[in-house]
């Protein structure tokens, strides 16, 4: 028997969770060292913590300044 696929947004137009203020997220796979693993870890939400420490840093803001 075939499982139906839960809906998460809702059947009318538009409906289901907006993205946030700097866009829909996307999955990045990437290289790290194990200690960097270790610590992304301990924070307990290791993607949040690494947008947030990208968006702090001065090329990030000089690029996206030249972007828009």
């Amino acid at each position: 028997m075939a499982r139906k696929q839960k809906q998460v947004g809702g059947k009318r137009e538009g409906a289901g969770r907006k993205p946030g203020r700097h866009g829909a997220k996307v999955t990045l796979a990437t290289r790290i060292s194990e200690d960097v693993k270790a610590f992304l870890e301990s924070t307990g939400n290791a993607s949040q913590t690494v947008d947030e420490t990208v968006r702090k840093t001065k090329a990030f803001r000089e690029w996206l300044k030249a972007r828009k």
